[in-house]
C-alpha cells in the first residue's frame, strides 16, 4: 500500500472486523459492506522505527524530550527503509508516503 491506511465514513458505522490473517478489515456502515486492505507489518523494530519517524518527522531524545528530524537525516532514512525493502522483497510493503 503507498499510503497510510484511512477509512473514509460514510455514514454511521456499525461493525468492524479483522480477517484471521489481519490482512482485511471489513465495515459495516450505512453505505454497505466494505473491505480494507492493510498494510503488512514492519519485519524488524528498526523498520518501525523509520516509519514512525519519517511520519512523524519527529523522534524522542534519551531524556524524554522530542526533537524534529532534520531534512538531510530525513533523506538517510529514507534511503535506510528502500534498503530494507528491498531486502525483504516485497513490493507490496506500505511505504512512507512521504515522497518529494
Amino acid at each position: 500500500m503507498s499510503s497510510p491506511l484511512l477509512l473514509p465514513r460514510h455514514g454511521n458505522v456499525y461493525d468492524v472486523e479483522f480477517s484471521s490473517d489481519g490482512s482485511v478489515v471489513a465495515t459495516a456502515s450505512d453505505d454497505g459492506l466494505r473491505l480494507w486492505p492493510l498494510p503488512s507489518a514492519p519485519s524488524s523494530l528498526r523498520e518501525m522505527e523509520l516509519r514512525t519517524w519519517l511520519k512523524v518527522g519527529a523522534r524522542r531524545k534519551g531524556e524524554g524530550a522530542h526533537e524534529v528530524i532534520p531534512w538531510q537525516e530525513r533523506q538517510r532514512f529514507r534511503g535506510e527503509l528502500e534498503e530494507l525493502e528491498g531486502q525483504r522483497g516485497n513490493d507490496s510493503a506500505p511505504r512512507t508516503g512521504l515522497q518529494q
